[in-house]
This record gives structure tokens, sequence and C-alpha cells, in this order.
């Protein structure tokens, strides 16, 4: 289900659940048993993908990663944030407020104020543009475009 004018996305792709509310500023992406949660404004991140935790708390400025049974703690103030552990990348911005998250091939983009939206696991594109009303989503080479106003059920 998309809803442009109430800003919540909703993609169900093979039994893969995507949810995007940007008003309420609360992302959750469920890739086949890989969660990944991230809260905004309350400023905490929990990633676990693949049973591996990742545990983020921004005002404490506290960073406790648990990788691989291997544990990394980052407390910097910069409030930029580059993570890469075994060639998985994490990339975070704070303040500028982009995400890039890339495990195992998977590649998770979201830029906030922009309001776009590029979520590609498993070379299947989703293309979300907000400000736009502009909805293209294309999984094994099959488009989607909606427009101002349309929903898809």
């Amino acid at each position: 289900m998309i809803s442009l004018r109430s800003e919540t996305h909703v993609i169900y792709w093979r039994s893969e659940t995507h949810m995007i509310s940007l008003r309420s500023e609360t992302h959750m992406i469920s890739l086949r048993s890989e969660t990944h949660m991230i809260y905004w404004r309350s400023e905490t991140h929990v990633i676990s993908p693949r049973s591996e935790t990742h545990m983020i708390y921004w005002r404490s400025e506290t960073h406790v990663i648990y990788w691989r049974s291997e544990t990394h703690v980052i407390s910097p103030r910069s409030e930029t944030h580059v993570i890469s552990p075994r060639s998985e990348t994490h990339v975070i911005y704070w303040r500028s407020e982009t995400h890039v998250i890339s495990p195992r091939s998977e590649t998770h983009m979201i830029s906030w104020r922009s309001e776009t939206h590029v979520i590609s696991p498993r070379s299947e594109t989703h293309v979300i543009s907000s400000r736009s009303e502009t909805h293209v989503i294309s999984p094994r080479s099959e488009t989607h475009v909606i427009s101002r106003g349309v929903r898809l059920m």
C-alpha cells in the first residue's frame, strides 16, 4: 500500500515488508528475516541483520555494535559515523540526515530532508520520491509509476 497524501509507504514484496512513515519519522525494513529499525527523533537505532545486532544510542553518544560476536563501542561527537566490519559497510550521517546501509550487497539508502528513498534488496529496485509524489517500483523488470493522489493496494 502506498498512500501519498498520508505520506505512509508500505511495500510487501516476496514476503518482505518495507514500511516508511515520513510524518512519524519511523523506518522499519524487514528483508527475509533481516530487520532494520530506525527511530529518527528518538535517536535510537537498532539494526539486526541475520541475528547480528547493532545498537546505537545517539543522545548518550555511545555506540554499541555486536557484529559476528565482535563488539565495537564508538563514542564520537562529530556525528558522522562510518562502520565497516568485514567489508560490510554502514554509513550514517546524522545531522545531514542521510543513511546508507549496505549489508551483504543489499543497499538501503534513505535521504530524509530530500524525501527520496531508494531501497534495492537483491537487485530489486524500489524508488520513492515523496516531494514529486512519484513512485517507481520495478521488481523483475516490471515498472510501476504512481503519481499524485494515487494509491496502490
